[in-house]
């Protein structure tokens, strides 16, 4: 059985994740169903990222030459806080 630790992780609620990357929840919804972006978690019946997996996310989107346009909708600043 594994034991998480809530208290070290930070989790990003899909209001966040939608103001991120400025986008819509149906975009949202089809990105992660077409495996461009992570599966949420679900906490008492809401949707949440572990930030350390957006982080990782879009860290390798930036080591694999994905291209940073309006379709990725990656900030300067979420590239910021990736790298």
């Amino acid at each position: 059985m594994q034991i998480l630790d809530f208290q070290k992780e930070r989790f990003i609620r899909a209001k966040e994740i939608r103001k991120r990357y400025s986008i819509s929840d149906p975009t949202l919804f089809r990105w992660c169903n077409s495996g461009k972006f992570p599966h949420p978690e679900y906490i008492n019946g809401m949707r949440v990222w572990r930030q350390s997996i957006i982080e990782e996310h879009e860290k390798h989107m930036l080591a694999d030459g994905k291209n940073i346009n309006a379709q990725n909708r990656l900030t300067a600043e979420c590239i910021q806080e990736a790298a």
